[in-house]
């Protein structure tokens, strides 16, 4: 009977929070900060500030819950918003 309840206990629903949340390898996270770090720096060099969603977007992409590419994704859906002051 299947009653929607993960069946395995804690080995089980940490094998399924692993396959949805890769780790990230030391060396991949390192350049990851290092990407986001230099975006930063870009942000304030023009005179702004980065937004909280940055770096919640930043936090998510070092955890491994999201690649890269769908944090710029992000970010740029963000400012692209009517509730932006860029848009």
């Amino acid at each position: 009977m299947n009653d929607g309840k993960i069946r395995g206990g804690r080995n089980a629903f940490n094998r399924l929070n692993l396959r949805r949340f890769p780790m990230l390898q030391p060396d991949e996270r390192e350049k990851l900060g290092q990407d986001f770090d230099e975006a930063e720096s870009s942000v304030r060099l023009e005179g702004l500030v980065p937004t909280e969603n940055f770096f919640l977007v930043k936090a998510r992409v070092l955890a491994g819950e999201i690649s890269f590419e769908e944090g710029n994704r992000e970010i740029l859906a963000y400012h692209r918003t009517e509730d932006s002051a860029v848009a």
